[in-house]
């Protein structure tokens, strides 16, 4: 029962792709009901990624278990009503289409206010609701690119793609949390005439900007152009660093505090680096000691080596590794969901009570007549 934190909510998911969908499934996570609304033939998520005996990508039903799906078309009158009458015995909308679509659909804020005055509403598009961008197609790239955490990643002014996508899945906590807000302030109006449609408006470029407010507020408070390789957070310090092994595989070392730094100085029979730690970023020099040091050894060398020191040292790990690291096992973050297939479904990032997440339900293909005997 500790997941079921949110049972008792009806949330209506229109979203595409990952972002929307990733919202929808923490909320499904923690016990919501959520049907999910796709137009006929199925959203695009369906056909992208791995395709399983069934046609259906693996990459759409893991970021859909638990959601209940139908296809409805919101063109024909049929489908309007169905779709009012599941509004009006929900809880809260997420719906990612660009700003203006769901109006001309016949449903703007006005006439869903007149369906369900006590709904909660949260629109995520790409670069919000408002806005001489508003309009504008992108994705998580073009987000990242526009608010400034492609720059202050890579090497050498060379910007790198993030995977996963950073504002896509970011997007998508800050609309669960939006939504989850929306619904707890419903709850405390105690006076069901207080109550009205709130309406939210995220958007997945926005969500990735607070993520960028320290370098940010280091560019503005200092006056000049932020280096990015003049910060130990992106490869200036050898302290914070992702160094090569002998076998062509990488470590990395993030030994911020001082008593990391020397453990690991130690660790590497070099003490003596320890003083070196605050050097100027970008740390040349140091960082070309302490890689012809790593080069020396594997990547399985060094792990077992530093299982004696103490100083936030840890492999990069293949998804193979990741899959069978005790850690990630004990914590039973990973799920391998078989049926005719195999995926790996990742669990609620964290424990409630004392415990993970339990088995998830599969999602589930309603019929238009299974969703009228549901609303």
């Amino acid at each position: 029962m500790s997941f079921n934190l949110l049972e008792g909510f009806r949330v209506v998911d229109m979203s595409q792709y990952a972002p929307g969908p990733y919202c929808s499934l923490l909320l499904a996570d923690l016990g919501a009901e959520v049907f999910k609304v796709e137009p006929p033939g199925g959203e695009p998520m369906r056909r992208v990624g791995p395709i399983e005996s069934d046609g259906i990508s693996g990459w759409y039903k893991v970021l859909n278990r638990s959601k209940k799906v139908v296809e409805l078309d919101l063109k024909s009158e049929e489908g309007k009503e169905s779709f009012a009458k599941l509004l009006a015995s929900s809880d809260a909308l997420l719906e990612s289409y660009r700003p203006g679509v769901l109006s001309r659909l016949g449903f703007s804020e006005c006439n869903i206010a007149k369906i369900n005055p006590n709904i909660v509403v949260c629109s995520l598009s790409g670069w919000g609701k408002t806005g001489p961008y508003s309009d504008r197609a992108g994705h998580d790239l073009n987000y990242m690119a526009l608010c400034g955490a492609l720059y202050t990643s890579g090497q050498s002014g060379k910007p790198s793609i993030t995977n996963p996508p950073v504002a896509d899945y970011a997007s998508g906590i800050q609309s669960a949390f939006s939504i989850v807000a929306g619904l707890l302030s419903q709850m405390r109006k105690k006076d069901s005439r207080d109550k009205k449609p709130i309406f939210i408006d995220t958007s997945i470029a926005e969500s990735v900007l607070p993520w960028t407010a320290c370098v940010q507020t280091q560019e503005v408070s200092e006056g000049i152009a932020v280096n990015i390789e003049g910060t130990f957070l992106n490869n200036g310090a050898a302290f914070y660093h992702i160094y090569e092994t002998k076998d062509g595989r990488h470590v990395t070392i993030g030994a911020v505090e001082e008593k990391f730094w020397k453990q690991f100085c130690i660790a590497i029979g070099k003490e003596e680096f320890s003083s070196r730690q605050f050097e100027p970023c970008p740390q040349d020099s140091l960082i070309a000691d302490v890689s012809a040091i790593i080069a020396t050894r594997t990547q399985a060398d060094w792990v077992e080596h530093f299982k004696n020191y103490d100083c936030c040292f840890e492999p990069v790990h293949s998804l193979a590794d990741v899959r069978n690291n005790e850690q990630i096992i004990y914590r039973k973050m990973l799920r391998l969901e078989k049926d005719n297939d195999q995926r790996v479904g990742v669990s609620f990032p964290a424990w409630i009570n004392g415990g993970p997440m339990p088995e998830s339900k599969p999602l589930q293909f309603l019929s238009l007549r299974d969703l009228k005997e549901q609303c």
